[in-house]
């Protein structure tokens, strides 16, 4: 008797018409985030104080898109203000520059928290003790700078009592840039929202009945693990894979910040009210944060399918 795959989910037709559906809301809601661009980036210039209060000019947002676009024609879009006198430099180079810092600590931090919660999902799965998924749900919920400051903190009290510099800290020189500490910062979050979820499925899978029937026909726990346990992990991964690269993405303009890495979220920090607001900058930057974002999803669904691929041989 096969006891795998368990009871199936769905047709042929029904998987095709799967996909498509996937095609049209990843149509949509790649439409809706190039909009939602345009309206964060408009948003400074839209929304004024009087001395009536706030007002709201919602022609700002249209006049933001339609300079952005025109703009793109001329090249002025692609320029920023940078400098003590306001001279005006070429975006793509400084961005190219950004990008190539940003990507590497973002995709590292990805396949950390992949790493991490897989491995210890499996391991805390099979567990009952509830104080450690309270554990989880606690780390995950420390805000960014709490973790940076207890972080560089603990990093100098082991450095001033024992001589040994066990990470670098933030400073003001972007000359050596902090890599231990960041990507810790960057992991922690990510890592405890797909571990919370994969240690979930993973107790529920091991409570099924054809766990069971695979255990009694003498299937060892490695094999049960691989063959049974991991596939029902990787949906979990699967379906989380967008809010993964979205809370890496999120904390990456907080760690840059805060650690004086010159990536993306520097960039932006750095250039886009630069004396007067730039919107092109913003708008440019948000769109780079969208090639990681998409880098990131991408890779971790190249990541499942492989680990999905081995659980099959």
């Amino acid at each position: 008797m096969s006891i795998w795959p368990p009871p199936a989910l769905g047709s042929a037709d029904g998987g095709a018409t799967g996909r498509g559906g996937e095609l049209r809301r990843g149509t949509l809601g790649l439409l809706g985030t190039i909009l939602a661009v345009f309206l964060l980036a408009a948003l400074p210039e839209a929304v004024r104080l009087s001395d009536g209060g706030l007002e709201l000019h919602a022609s700002a947002f249209w006049h933001t898109a339609a300079d952005y676009i025109s703009g793109l024609r001329d090249g002025s879009s692609l320029q920023y203000e940078r400098g003590a006198f306001n001279q005006t430099d070429h975006f793509l180079p400084a961005a190219g520059r950004a990008l190539a810092t940003s990507l590497p600590y973002a995709g590292l931090a990805c396949a950390i928290a992949l790493t991490l919660s897989l491995g210890l999902g499996l391991a805390l799965g099979g567990t009952k003790r509830e104080h450690l998924h309270d554990l989880v749900s606690g780390v995950g919920s420390i805000p960014d700078f709490i973790l940076v400051l207890v972080l560089q903190i603990a990093a100098v009290a082991v450095y001033q009592a024992t001589g040994w510099r066990i990470a670098r800290v933030a400073t003001i020189s972007s000359e050596q840039q902090a890599l231990l500490l960041p990507l810790i910062v960057l992991s922690v979050i990510p890592t405890a929202f797909l571990l919370k979820g994969t240690a979930g499925v993973v107790r529920t899978t091991l409570g099924q009945e054809f766990i069971r029937t695979a255990l009694a026909q003498g299937l060892s726990r490695g094999q049960l693990l691989r063959r049974h346990v991991l596939p029902h992990a990787l949906l979990h991964v699967e379906a989380g894979s967008s809010r993964l690269a979205a809370l890496i993405v999120g904390n990456l303009f907080i760690v840059e910040y805060l650690f004086n890495i010159p990536g993306l979220g520097r960039l932006a920090f750095t250039y886009v009210f630069w004396h007067s607001y730039q919107p092109n900058v913003a708008i440019n930057t948000m769109f780079l944060m969208m090639v990681v974002f998409a880098a990131l999803w991408m890779g971790t669904w190249v990541v499942v399918a492989l680990l999905r691929w081995a659980t099959r041989r």
